[in-house]
Formats: structure tokens, sequence, C-alpha cells
């Protein structure tokens, strides 16, 4: 005889038989059915993220509502999640891919000791050049055999490599989502910025140039090669574009794109004295650096037109001492005639005449420019008729120290007392 079970509005009827499975990484998913009045299907629903009624380390996920014949409807639920793991790495997997990308034929690691000279003038050979800013043929300047290799291939219209890459990756399953500081800790992202220009400006001589034009490159490629240079970076990152330059100003070198997520400090070049020369330096300019907008990753920019460089090391000529330091310009020359500060004068007298010999000297203590006087300390007393002190002078450096009025009444003249210090 059948049994006939009312459904009733209200309820929900969890069914038997569900299914559960985990695979390798430790995701278990399950599969749940209940019943209830179609009235009551809306309403009763399972809603993402609820608990499994007998398996709670696991919650919905997805849920398909089916209205049959009749009064009924069928509700089924899709649950997935994971055993909570003191080592949530245990089931991690961890696969590998392979690509393959055409790379410019200098970035071939066979080339990678190539001298940066011989680099830089096959770059430009490349780009349809014969002579640099001198005259000279770039081709003399590529004497290795590495280097005489790369030519010929360029020269055969050989200009690309290609380049395997391989891609680890790691996967595994947890309980929790991803907190927005763990995104630095599972890997890279890989950037790629347009192209600009290290613009170098100086003053105009002979055939040197005024303006000059510097690539940067990542990893011994150009941004300006095709395809463009991934730069790998991670969040807090900083991208700076560094270059080298000499002791007047100039750059040396190629400047090249670096990673790095601490600030960087400059060291600039310098004009020790005019007789001297000046100290080489690293340049850093701040490009962008790579955040997070919540769990999204974004960059925050700092330059976005080409770096100019101002190599205006001025040229001086010291032209002896007077009373102004800046004397003039010669415009031709581009030289700035200047003064020094300077005290002059003989003190070997005891009692150095004031209208013939300088009393005020400047003299260097290390760093520290000191105006001093002519040495001379001491004291003069006069005493009156009866050998009394009545009035005294002081004086320490040349200059007087003593304090109130400064006059007396003449008398006695036999009776003054002189004391002098001459160190």
């Amino acid at each position: 005889m059948a049994t006939h079970v009312s459904i009733e509005p209200g309820r929900l009827y969890p069914q038997p038989g569900y299914t559960v499975q985990i695979d390798k990484e430790g995701k278990w998913t399950a599969t749940q059915i209940f019943l209830c009045h179609r009235t009551s299907a809306v309403a009763l629903m399972p809603r993402p993220g609820t608990s499994h009624p007998e398996i709670g380390f696991i919650s919905v996920s997805q849920v398909t509502v089916n209205f049959t014949e009749g009064d009924l409807a069928e509700i089924t639920c899709q649950y997935a999640g994971a055993e909570e793991k003191e080592n949530e790495k245990a089931n991690a997997v961890y696969t590998m891919g392979l690509s393959l990308s055409e790379e410019p034929l200098l970035s071939h690691l066979r080339y990678k000791d190539l001298p940066q000279g011989e680099r830089e003038a096959i770059q430009l050979i490349q780009s349809g050049k014969d002579k640099d800013d001198q005259g000279n043929k770039l081709r003399d300047k590529v004497t290795s055999v590495r280097g005489i290799e790369a030519l010929a291939k360029i020269d055969r219209g050989q200009t690309s490599c290609y380049s395997p890459r391989v891609t680890w990756r790691e996967s595994w399953v947890r309980n929790r989502p991803v907190e927005a500081e763990e995104l630095n800790k599972i890997g890279n992202y890989k950037v790629t910025i347009k192209e600009g220009w290290v613009i170098e400006r100086q003053p105009m001589t002979g055939d040197h140039p005024a303006v000059k034009f510097h690539m940067p490159g990542y990893d011994g490629k150009a941004l300006d090669s095709i395809p463009k240079p991934e730069i790998s970076m991670s969040v807090d990152d900083i991208l700076w574009c560094r270059y080298q330059t000499d002791a007047t100003g100039a750059l040396t070198g190629t400047p090249e794109i670096i990673v790095d997520s601490s600030d960087k400090d400059g060291v600039h070049y310098y004009p020790r004295d005019p007789a001297g020369s000046g100290g080489e330096g690293d340049c850093y300019v701040k490009l962008l650096k790579l955040e997070l907008d919540g769990s999204s990753p974004r960059v925050r920019v700092y330059q976005q037109s080409d770096i100019e460089h101002w190599a205006q090391l001025w040229t001086g000529e010291n032209v002896g001492y007077g009373v102004e330091i800046y004397k003039e310009h010669e415009e031709s020359v581009n030289i700035y005639k200047f003064r020094r500060v300077d005290g002059r004068g003989s003190y070997i007298s005891d009692m150095p005449d004031a209208y013939t010999t300088e009393q005020i000297r400047v003299v260097k203590d290390n760093e520290t420019a000191r105006v001093i006087g002519n040495g001379k300390t001491g004291s003069r007393t006069w005493r009156d008729c009866d050998n009394n002190d009545v009035f005294k002078i002081e004086w320490n450096d040349g200059l007087i120290t003593s304090t109130g009025h400064l006059y007396m009444l003449c008398g006695c003249d036999g009776h003054s007392n002189n004391s002098s210090n001459n160190a």
C-alpha cells in the first residue's frame, strides 16, 4: 500500500543520498537536494555561504530551483569548501607551463657579456646609422668575437631570436578568502611601460651636440623593442630609471630601468673647487609604484613624460681677490669670473700701522670660513700721581673689549702701565 507524505508550506525537506567528492588539491564538493512546497521555494532555498547540514566546513556555492508538477519544488544545492589544516599547502599542486617569444638578438644569453660600447654601436647600426656623433665608424668599435658574430647575423637579416619561458603555478584550496596583504606573496605582475627618452641637454661647444637622446633598457632590452620588455613587479615595488653621470654632469652608459621597493638617494655629480674635478654619480628618477586598491592592483604614476637631464656644470676662473665675489661672465666662452674671499697682511710688527697693514684676516677652518683679527691681545692701565689705577683699556685679537665710558683726565704721565700679549 503506497504511503503519501504531505509537503507543508514553510518547511524544507532534505533528501537522502547526497554525494561528496574530494580532489587532489583538498577541495571538497557536495550535492544536496531539498524538497519544499512551491510557494515557499524562494523563501526557503539556502543562500550561498550557508553551511551543509552535516558537513560544517563546506558551504553553498550555487543553488538551482526546479518547479515540478503539482505543488512541489526541488532545490539542488552545490557545496564547496576545505578542511581546516595546520599546513594549508599540504595538498598544493604544482604545474609548469612553457611559452616561446621572439626577442631582440642582443638579448640572447650568448651576447650578455658584450662590452657596453659594442652593444651600443650594434644597436645604432641596427637603427640605420654608420657613424657616431664624432664621425667615427661604428663598425670599428665592434672588435670582440661575439660582437662580430652578432653583427654578421644582423647583416644577413637575423635581428631576433626565440626565447623560451617557463611559468610555475602553485595552487591549493583553503577555507578562507585571500587577504589583500597576501597578494604580494603569491606572485609577480608582468608590467610593460610606454617607452620614453632620457634627454640630455648640454651647452653646445664646437661639434658637440646640445641635445642627446638616450633610450633606457631593462634587463639588456631597450624599452622601444618589439615586443616590449616585461618587467616583473610585486605590490609596493617602485619602478626607477637609473643613469650615471661623470664629473661634468654628462651621461655615461645607457640608462636602465630597475625595480626596488625602497627609496633611492641619488649621488649626483658635484664640483669640489674650480681647480679640481667633480664627482661621478648615480641619478634616480621615480617612474611608478604598484599598489593595491582593495584587492585589485593599481599603478601610482610619478613620471608621465620624458626625463630631462641638464648637464650645466659651470666653468669658472679665479681672478684674485676683491670686494665682490662675482666679477663678470664671458659669453663667448661661457666662463664665469669670480674672486675669492681673502684677507691679506703681515703681522710681524708688534704695532702694525693701521693705515698700511690690514688688521682683519679670513682663514679656512675645515669647511668654515672664519674672520679673525691681528692676533694682538693685551691691556693698558693709567694711574694718578698717588699710583692709584684710574683707567684701563683691554683688547683681544685686536678688538677692544673694555666696557663703559672710555675717556680719562690726563695727569702724571710717567705713571702709566702697559701690559701686552703678542701671541
